[in-house]
């Protein structure tokens, strides 16, 4: 699996996945009663995905479309 991820998009997606977990956090702990629609589940969801792309510097969306965010890297390789 080769890294299509640059370290600034890693970051990112790590900041937008401590939000999401946080925001899943507060919706199951503290408001369950006023979450019976299941946000809390998506935000959780998302905000695993976005820890691992960003844990393994590889994203699945960018590969079918051959993106590539670090920028030394070669057309070549």
């Amino acid at each position: 699996m080769k890294k299509n991820m640059s370290v600034m998009d890693r970051l990112v997606r790590l900041a937008m996945a401590i939000v999401l977990l946080s925001m899943y956090y507060v919706s199951y702990s503290m408001y369950s009663e006023l979450n019976p629609d299941g946000w809390g589940l998506l935000f959780f969801i998302l905000g695993c995905a976005l820890t691992v792309t960003s844990i393994f510097g590889f994203c699945p969306v960018y590969a079918p479309f051959g993106l590539c965010s670090i920028k030394n890297e070669s057309a070549s390789d």
